[in-house]
Order: structure tokens, then sequence, then C-alpha cells
């Protein structure tokens, strides 16, 4: 068995979401009768889809939030099933972890649905041990207790006692790195144009700090 255990955020870390999660809150706007801005896109790159949907109300769409839920849904379904590409060196970093053996595995935030048709569509579905979704659990990826139970999770599953510290934790984001830590994880910062403000903070907390997934090859 080996004796670390290699699991990864998606978007961010994995794939390059940003511009395709954009153009689909962008394409919410314009479905609604709301003209999208640089300011008001700013605004919602932080914020978690049901608070995009509370800031779409804001701006003058006139639904429930349900339903303005429901169109981002729709329109995120789309990006995940025929837009979202991996970032470069995830590809070949991954298959050659995954040829040497290692145990890989996903915790995301985006539903898995939407995970399972981008991941097959780019490949490397095949490569994860096992693929969560924060949505399927009662805690959220800022909150210690989903990466406790995750650990608890694989303990179970592969039969075996190991430190939480053997768990290798790759993210882009300050607040769930930070999260990740306090369970114990050994965490690993990802460079992603969405955080790079607090790259200082996230090589702090982290103590690695990759530029690219293929620097794990110097781990």
């Amino acid at each position: 068995m080996p004796k670390k255990y290699y699991m990864f955020d998606f978007d961010g870390t994995l794939a390059n979401s940003l511009p395709y999660w954009k153009k689909a809150m962008t394409e919410v706007l314009k479905n609604n009768g709301i003209k999208s801005n640089k300011k008001n896109i700013k605004t919602i790159i932080p914020l978690s889809v049901e608070k995009t949907a509370e800031y779409f109300m804001l701006l003058g769409i006139n639904k429930s939030k349900n339903e303005i839920l429901q169109d981002i849904y729709l329109e995120l379904k789309k990006i995940y099933t025929y837009n979202i590409l991996l970032k470069p060196k995830v590809y070949k970093t991954l298959k050659e972890l995954y040829k040497k053996g290692e145990k890989l595995y996903i915790l995301s935030s985006a539903p898995y649905e939407f995970l399972e048709v981008c991941l097959k569509r780019n490949g490397i579905f095949n490569l994860f041990s096992f693929i969560w979704s924060s949505r399927d659990f009662e805690y959220g990826k800022t909150q210690k207790e989903l990466y406790l139970l995750i650990a608890e999770k694989l303990k179970q599953s592969l039969n075996k006692n190991f430190c939480n510290s053997d768990i290798y934790f790759f993210d882009d984001d300050l607040k769930v790195i930070t999260a990740a830590k306090q369970a114990g994880f050994t965490v690993f910062g990802i460079y992603d144009k969405t955080n790079s403000k607090n790259k200082k903070e996230i090589k702090n907390i982290c103590g690695y700090y990759l530029k690219n997934l293929k620097q794990i090859k110097k781990l």
C-alpha cells in the first residue's frame, strides 16, 4: 500500500475553470435581462453558488432564490459537460502517479454529476479511487470537520490505520487549505489566478506552493 494519499480539489487546482465559470454567470444574467460588467463579475467570483443567487436578486432578477439557482446549475452543467479543461501538466502528472500505484482522490465543492462528466471527457475519471463532493456532506470545504470525516472514511475503506498527515491535499483556496491543515492533512497550495492575491498567506500555512502539478515530482 502506498504511504501517501493524494487528494485534489478540482476547480482551480486540476482544472482551469474560472474563464468558463465567468461565461456561465454572464449567461445567467443575460438570460434574465441583466447586462453583466466587470464589476459584478468580480463581485461574484469569490461567492458560493447560493450567495451568487442572492446577489443576482439584488441586481434585479425577479425570481426566487431557488429559481435562480436552477438557472445557475443549468449553465454550470453545460460548462462541465462541454468546456472545462485540465490545467497544463495535470493529465500527465496524474497518469504518472497512477502508474506508480499511488492512491488518488478528489474532494470538490462541485456536484458529483458535474465532476463525473467533466473527468470522463478529460480522460482521468478512472484514475481516482474516490470522488467526493462536499455537497454530499453536512460540512463545507472551509470546515475542518469535513476533512476529519473524509479521513475516517478513507481509514474504513482501506481497512488501515494511518495518520491524517499521510493525506497530501492540494487546493488553491486559502480558507479551504486552512481547514484541511487544522484537520492534520499535509497541505499544498496550487497557484490559480482566482486566489493569487492570497499567495503569501497560503505559503505561510502550507510551506509548499506549486505553480503547477508537475512540481509534485520534486516533493
